[in-house]
């Protein structure tokens, strides 16, 4: 017999032992992986399951607190699904819309879905996957878009963290056409000295490359270019108890809307400004505006010549603007004019002299 030969049948149990053992190995790993994968399943079912709990929970508030301020929202079918990979929430014909006022309208949505974070129920992603319409008394708008999601943060208790909304390439029939749209919101979290009111909620819209149908009769030319406004919620709001209840809570304690930035890019004008949105105990609004602009002159007149301004009110403003009206560059075709600009009592003012009264609806 050969030394190999010799060789091979004394090792021959051990290489056996060691088929085996290596075998043991790759089944208890695969059980191992099989193990994990179905904990982190139930896992997911179960973040899922109280992701619905917690929604249902939210939305019952939610229509609560609208119905509270004239508002509210229907759709003829809610599903949940707890199992992954499918939508957490499908709702079919979704509307939105106000039960009472002087015009009523309504926004519907065909299908919108909801899917939360694969590790995060409490982050949710909204998709709008069909089209739209709006409608305003009578008049129907459809509304569609190549991209339209909003994207949601919750923790614990469905306290809200933080919200972004996204829409490209809208098209409003018949209306304007809109390339970009862009909400974003959240709770902030700065630490203020004692009786300080700081901002709770931070929040900017940007909307970008609006061009208008060129039938309706707006000033200006018909690209917008760019609208840009930060606002800031001064002061505590805590939605625990009735929503007028607790806003009347929040005045009393000296909340406001401050506008750290509002930036309008509609040709010809050119407009910066800064201000804050202050309300009364009657909750009408009272806006001030610190604004420098270019061409405010040939929007005034736009808007004048369109019935919409008060053609004496304007034309006062006109001289106080007209005086204080100066070249920034050499080269620049129009006046940059710095004034401020308010709204209180249904009055639009320039220079403090009222150039638009609004009729007072709040008696009907």
């Amino acid at each position: 017999m050969s030394i190999k030969a010799i060789a091979e049948k004394i090792c021959a149990p051990f290489t056996f032992i060691c088929r085996k053992i290596k075998e043991g190995k790759w089944f208890l790993l695969s059980f191992l992986f099989a193990f994990v994968i179905v904990l982190t399943f139930i896992d997911i079912t179960l973040r899922r399951n109280a992701a619905i709990k917690q929604f249902k929970f939210n939305l019952a508030q939610i229509i609560r607190n609208l119905n509270e301020v004239g508002l509210d929202i229907a759709y003829d079918d809610l599903r949940f699904n707890s199992i992954y990979p499918y939508p957490l929430v499908e709702i079919q014909n979704f509307q939105f819309y106000n039960l009472k006022g002087e015009h009523l309208w309504k926004l519907t949505l065909a299908k919108v879905e909801c899917r939360p974070n694969l590790f995060n129920a409490g982050k949710l992603n909204f998709e709008i996957t069909e089209d739209g319409e709006f409608s305003f008394d009578t008049s129907k708008k459809k509304l569609t878009a190549q991209r339209a999601e909003i994207q949601a943060e919750f923790g614990k208790e469905g306290k809200f963290k933080e919200l972004q909304a996204y829409i490209d390439d809208t098209n409003i029939k018949d209306f304007a056409k809109v390339k970009s749209f862009v909400l974003a919101m959240r709770k902030s979290q700065s630490i203020a000295p004692e009786r300080a009111i700081t901002p709770t909620v931070e929040s900017h819209i940007e909307i970008r490359d609006v061009t208008l149908n060129g039938l309706l009769n707006y000033p200006l030319t018909s690209e917008i270019k760019r609208i840009y406004a930060k606002f800031n919620l001064m002061g505590e709001m805590d939605v625990k108890e009735s929503l007028p209840l607790v806003a009347e809570t929040w005045l009393h304690n000296g909340g406001f809307i401050e506008v750290p930035s509002l930036i309008v890019n509609w040709e010809p004008l050119h407009l910066v400004g800064r201000g804050d949105i202050r309300f009364d105990e009657e909750f009408s609004p009272k806006l001030q505006l610190q604004t420098s602009s270019k061409a405010m002159l040939n929007l005034l007149e736009d808007l004048q010549n369109k019935n919409y301004l008060d053609k004496k009110g304007v034309f006062v403003a006109n001289i106080l603007l007209g005086a204080k009206a100066y070249k920034l560059n050499k080269d620049d075709k129009y006046l940059t004019i710095s004034t401020p600009i308010t709204y209180r009592e249904n009055k639009l003012a320039i220079e403090n002299i009222t150039v638009k009264t609004l009729e007072d609806k709040s008696g009907q």
